[in-house]
């Protein structure tokens, strides 16, 4: 019979289980290996030593918190990265990682210093949805070039690397097994979520990816991270819930074609159900302030 300790099931792209998993001091090579892996893919040269500026805080979780900042590090050279898992389409996205970047970026000069001491910063996003219509790559990397010379660097400041997960099903998994970048996205889109005969293929061809397993197992055997992730999960499944929601009411449709009473009856009635107002402006992509304005709509807000 199956213990308790082994019938916890959690994916590692879990916030919670991610987190402990990488922005944790115990965990260091494990986040080489997720960095380096994709620094490798893109002709980068790989960390060799790497500080977490941001550890892992269960408390940030516990405290409700529903965005957590994401992992944020730097290494030997002086590079920094932040290192994000976004499931969900996220309206603004785009704009949300070019954010997240420049604030790593600006806030690495304090008054004096000189815009010749700024490092290159990095922003790898893990992802679950297209960001543009196809053909769009798996694994896209963004910088600033000169247009007119298509080889050439404006600058080696900005990179932005964005791995689409939804897009591993079109690969056979030979295909996978031959290159490391895929392998490590798949290990990190199915560990946890069901028995896979292919992990071991991986985990035997790849074996770094066999710290990161051990560290996903202590994960799951402390009680306090589970509780946690638990809770994140169902938090989750209760944000695919509401989105299904808006869409079978016409929230989307309403806003597409810019009906202003459609998008009112469907404020209408998702706050009647009770949904907050946080959750109708993430769903619906308007603000709050908009949403309170909309003819007929309550303006009680949310204590």
């Amino acid at each position: 019979m199956r213990t308790e300790l082994e019938e916890r099931r959690a994916p590692l792209l879990n916030d919670v289980i991610f987190h402990y998993v990488f922005a944790h001091e115990a965990g260091i090579n494990c986040l080489k290996t997720l960095v380096n892996t994709v620094l490798e893919a893109s002709g980068f040269r790989v960390v060799q030593q790497i500080q977490i500026r941001n550890p892992f805080n269960l408390g940030e979780f516990a405290e409700g918190k529903q965005s957590v900042i994401d992992i944020r590090a730097r290494d030997s050279d002086g590079r920094w990265f932040n290192i994000e898992v976004q499931n969900l389409p996220h309206s603004g996205f785009f704009s949300r990682t070019l954010y997240y970047w420049a604030t790593t970026y600006s806030h690495q000069l304090i008054v004096g210093d000189r815009y010749t001491e700024l490092d290159p910063t990095f922003g790898i996003h893990f992802i679950g949805f297209p960001l543009l219509p196809k053909p769009w790559p798996l694994h896209a990397h963004v910088e600033l070039r000169m247009p007119q010379f298509k080889d050439r660097f404006l600058t080696d400041q900005l990179s932005l690397e964005y791995l689409d997960f939804s897009q591993l099903s079109s690969f056979t998994f030979g295909d996978i097994l031959d290159n490391k970048l895929l392998s490590l996205m798949y290990f990190l889109m199915h560990k946890g979520r069901s028995e896979d005969t292919h992990m071991a293929e991986i985990e035997k061809k790849y074996p770094e990816l066999n710290e990161i397993n051990t560290r996903f197992k202590k994960a799951l055997h402390d009680d306090s991270v589970w509780i946690e992730a638990e809770r994140r999960e169902k938090f989750a499944r209760d944000q695919i819930a509401i989105r299904q929601y808006a869409e079978e009411e016409g929230i989307e449709k309403g806003k597409d074609l810019g009906r202003t009473e459609v998008l009112s009856q469907m404020v209408t009635n998702m706050r009647s159900q009770g949904f907050s107002w946080e959750q109708i402006s993430a769903i619906s992509g308007r603000s709050i302030k908009e949403l309170t304005q909309l003819p007929g709509t309550s303006k009680d807000l949310d204590s």
